[in-house]
């Protein structure tokens, strides 16, 4: 009883005459459980009753954690929205009185979309004295990791006869690890098959997306890879190869 306070609590509505009320979890032998106490004074001791709410707060448990996964799933929802509309926002969270949180969403859609123009403006400024095609692949990876904040952008070319993929033209931020010249393809193929549709697709986490197998995430494991940006291009039918441009964060950044 000393342990849990419960003396104490004795004590006190024996020196002040007032009641008490409380609940507590015991988890000493041979309680396991929730109980809800009332204490009175009696005489010059007190009287007690005990009910066993453990029904009850093991109800409550499983009601504030199904609260969380409904907020969870309204927030993804949200982002989901939010990409299928084509606009930015700002979120900032505030805490209310007890468990509440207050979200706040601020378009900043203008800002960003004026950011990418920007961007595409000094891309094609830098572009347009360069010729030889090699030069310009460069300067587009180094552009274009400097403004996402990669770790590396490169051009890698999916050389199925071969069964590899061949990586070329590398911006590397320092500190960063540079890819090898080649991979093979089975060990990256989630990433050939997305590539050959031609669209640009994002993996915020290698380790929580559904486009990447878990057999195949130590791939993504082997060269550091965090989170990547991957841009499909069309297929060079002359050559038998098809060109993607990807960015990728490593682990480190």
């Amino acid at each position: 009883m000393v342990v849990e306070g419960i003396f104490e609590a004795f004590k006190q509505v024996v020196e002040t005459g007032e009641p008490q009320h409380y609940e507590k979890q015991y988890v000493y032998e041979p309680f396991d459980g929730w109980f809800h106490q009332s204490v009175v004074k009696l005489n010059d001791g007190v009287a007690t009753t005990t009910a066993n709410i453990t029904a009850r707060k093991k109800a409550e448990q499983e009601n504030l954690k199904l609260k969380e996964q409904i907020a969870q799933h309204a927030e993804d929802r949200y982002h989901a929205l939010f990409d299928i509309i084509d606009r930015w926002y700002a979120v900032s969270f505030y805490p209310r009185s007890g468990e509440e949180i207050a979200s706040f969403y601020r378009d900043i859609t203008h800002r960003k979309r004026q950011e990418q123009q920007h961007y595409l403006l000094q891309l094609a400024d830098a572009l347009r004295p360069i010729s030889d095609p090699k030069q310009v692949e460069n300067t587009a990876c180094r552009l274009l990791g400097e403004w996402l904040g990669v770790s590396s952008v490169y051009y890698c070319e999916i050389v199925e006869p071969e069964g590899i993929i061949r990586i070329d033209s590398q911006y590397l931020r320092a500190g960063g690890v540079p890819m090898p010249s080649q991979v093979l393809l089975a060990a990256y193929n989630w990433g050939a098959t997305i590539l050959g549709c031609g669209d640009a697709v994002v993996v915020a986490d290698v380790h929580q997306s559904d486009l990447v197998p878990a057999e195949l995430v130590a791939g993504m494991e082997v060269i550091g890879a965090r989170s990547c940006l991957v841009v499909g291009g069309p297929p060079d039918q002359k050559r038998g190869v098809d060109r993607h441009l990807v960015g990728q964060r490593q682990r480190d950044a």
